[in-house]
């Protein structure tokens, strides 16, 4: 069961490392013939065909909102991979993210919200600390409130997509595990 368990959280970071060149790829066409069929790691491939990340807006208020760092000069063009820097086998930024709570369970023991948003708050306003270009919306909310200087438990805003359930395998298994 321990094995199952462990499966569930690794799972979801071979998941993403396998999906994340072929990332919002529509054209199943276009799909095939920038990465054929999909059986390893790969590298993302410039240009992405079907990207839109030109259509995404983030601008921080402030260097309490500058989440972006270096990857803000690719939003507004078109044809840039949303993971252009990353390498065969690489986590996204939500991924990468889930490693960071892994760390504060490690270090708490538990789950204690105000040591990882602490956590959070630091890796995402670390100049290198990530290379992903794409920032999901719901992070771009977070530090939208957080740089107008509400308190960080307060800063959460709603969103429609799923990459925020990028931690619950990692929560899952490590609540089962210290059953």
């Amino acid at each position: 069961m321990i094995d199952h368990i462990r499966g569930l959280a690794l799972g979801a970071f071979i998941g993403d490392a396998l999906a994340m060149p072929v990332h919002w790829y529509y054209d199943r066409a276009a799909l095939h013939r920038d990465y054929g069929l999909v059986r390893d790691y790969l590298t993302p491939r410039s240009p992405h065909s079907g990207s839109i990340l030109w259509r995404s807006e983030y601008t921080p208020l402030n260097e309490r909102g500058d989440i972006l760092h270096e990857q803000a000069r690719y939003w507004g063009q078109r044809g840039i991979h949303y993971h252009q820097f990353l390498r065969a086998g690489e986590s996204t930024l939500n991924l990468q993210l889930a490693k960071v709570l892994i760390k504060s369970l490690v270090a708490r023991g538990r789950y204690d919200g105000d040591d990882y948003l602490r956590r959070y708050i630091e890796f995402m306003l670390t100049p290198g600390m990530h290379r992903d270009s794409y920032v999901e919306e719901y992070h771009r909310k977070f530090f939208t409130a957080y740089a107008r200087g509400t308190a960080p438990r307060k800063c959460a805003g709603s969103d429609i997509h799923i990459g925020g359930l990028a931690h619950v395998g990692v929560l899952c298994a490590h609540s089962l595990l210290r059953i």
